[in-house]
């Protein structure tokens, strides 16, 4: 929730997209690791992952800018 309205509109619309970007090319990777390991639960691991690592770099690299 943005209540003080202090972070612009532009800024929340490019941490989606390039969380998302990121996210994707993270997951490619793990998906190229576990290449001879493929099943439903592997890839749902993989992914989730690949989402926390996205958003602790997000969050790690934007911290010092946003505050």
């Amino acid at each position: 929730m943005n209540a003080p309205q202090n972070i612009a509109i532009y800024r929340i619309v490019y941490v989606v997209f390039i969380g998302g970007i990121l996210s994707m090319l993270a997951a490619l990777v793990f998906f190229d690791i576990l290449k001879n390991n493929i099943n439903p639960i592997t890839i749902g691991v993989s992914e989730e992952l690949a989402k926390a690592v996205t958003v602790i770099f997000l969050y790690e690299s934007l911290n010092t800018s946003i505050s």
